[in-house]
């Protein structure tokens, strides 16, 4: 019988009815979740824009999504792009927050651009505290791209605990 019951504990611990919680296992917690488990994306779209100042740039954008209970802040993305054989020619990071106006990224010069998607908190703080099922809007820019490209990927990089 005790052999029975231990085997009971070790292979098979959700037959033990919640009464008899203390012969659980410890569950396992997870390692170092980096704040992406609960991000998810909508609209992620990719579009070429022609400005006298940069060239021709690639602008990925979308929203992201705080799926986690309790507020997030300073949500990194990157965006990758791939060539036809499934190759990552570029990538690059973001933080979500900081978007532009297809008059704003033809005027102004890259470097401001690139600038401006290192901000952790965002244009107005829009990557701060954001709320449970709450979205905020990304966007990463690329330029001087190759000519060989078959798409992109987007995924989250981290984000912080709000308050």
């Amino acid at each position: 019988i005790v052999a029975g019951a231990a085997s009971i504990v070790y292979f098979a611990p959700q037959l033990i009815p919640d009464s008899l919680s203390f012969l659980k296992m410890p569950e396992k917690r997870a390692l170092n979740d980096l704040g992406v488990r609960r991000l998810s994306f909508k609209g992620v779209t990719g579009s070429f824009i022609k400005t006298a100042q940069s060239g021709q740039l690639f602008v990925v954008k979308g929203t992201v999504t705080n799926d986690y209970p309790k507020p997030r802040s300073f949500v990194l993305v990157k965006a990758s792009i791939l060539d036809e054989k499934g190759q990552v020619v570029r990538s690059k990071r973001a933080y979500a927050g900081n978007i532009f106006s297809d008059e704003e990224l033809k005027k102004l010069p890259f470097q401001e651009i690139e600038k401006a998607m290192k901000n952790p908190k965002g244009k107005d703080g829009a990557n701060v505290n954001i709320a449970p099922g709450s979205s905020v809007p990304f966007m990463i820019i690329f330029r001087n791209l190759p000519g060989n490209l078959s798409e992109f990927t987007v995924e989250a990089v981290s984000s912080s605990p709000g308050r």
